[in-house]
């Protein structure tokens, strides 16, 4: 964006401070220096040409939109993915609050039923001592009343 912005007179000076750096006469042990150097001259020369120029920069605004695109999709996303595992932590915090209500509830009702059956049992054992006792009256009268007929 700031190179769209120089002016031809600040792209020779540029280029001419560059070349002069990157000549592979001044540079003899850099391997790179020779493959360098026309790729800085290729730049000079679109920079230069105003058709070339306008190309590029056309290039460069293009560039640059689609990479906001996606970089405001990323976001979109990224948020949509945000938003999903909040969703997600919410859902498991609720699915394991029910679990442990579950829980709780079928404790509770085992110990319901629990008391339930020991009340039960209690309530035949009271039953059958009053039905042994009632029994045994019962049989004490008869037994008295067998007594009183026999005589003596």
């Amino acid at each position: 964006k700031e190179g769209a912005k120089l002016t031809p007179g600040e792209i020779r000076k540029a280029h001419r401070a560059r070349a002069l750096t990157s000549h592979p006469d001044k540079r003899p042990d850099d391997p790179n220096a020779v493959a360098l150097f026309p790729k800085i001259q290729t730049a000079y020369d679109l920079l230069t040409d105003e058709n070339a120029r306008k190309a590029f920069d056309d290039f460069l605004r293009l560039r640059d939109e689609r990479l906001q695109r996606q970089e405001h999709k990323a976001s979109e996303i990224s948020a949509k993915r945000r938003k999903m595992m909040d969703d997600l932590t919410r859902r498991e915090k609720e699915f394991e609050f029910q679990k442990q209500q579950e829980d709780k509830e079928k404790v509770e009702e085992t110990k319901a039923a629990r008391k339930l059956q020991e009340e039960i049992a209690r309530i035949r054992a009271l039953h059958s001592q009053r039905s042994s006792r009632a029994f045994n009256f019962a049989s004490h009268r008869v037994a008295a009343q067998d007594s009183k007929k026999e005589p003596p």
